[in-house]
């Protein structure tokens, strides 16, 4: 998902991995690699690659918003029968219909 929704982005921006390495000082070899399917390390790189692209960490890594879908507000965590799961509440989009 991640290396999809930072393609996603670059595209978007019209930019090149040349031009974010130069700008940000991100080894050329790990924006490929990231956007080639290698999942990043939550690191001051990957900090600095969003503030770059003007997004934030929950956008990029989780496709929060960047995707047209609905923004996770909540996420709650329960357990059922001794198996463990996570909800997720959205809020809707806005369509105009009540």
């Amino acid at each position: 998902m991640f290396s999809e929704n930072l393609r996603n982005l670059i595209h978007s921006k019209k930019l090149s991995l040349t031009k974010i390495s130069k700008e940000t000082d991100i080894p050329l070899s790990t924006l490929s690699e990231w956007t080639g399917g290698r999942d990043p390390k939550v690191s001051e790189r990957l900090i600095r690659l969003c503030r770059y692209l003007d997004t934030t960490l929950d956008q990029l890594v989780l496709n929060e918003c960047l995707s047209g879908e609905p923004k996770t507000i909540a996420l709650v965590t329960f357990e059922i029968e001794k198996q463990n799961y996570i909800l997720k509440i959205y809020k809707p989009k806005e369509t105009g219909n009540v």
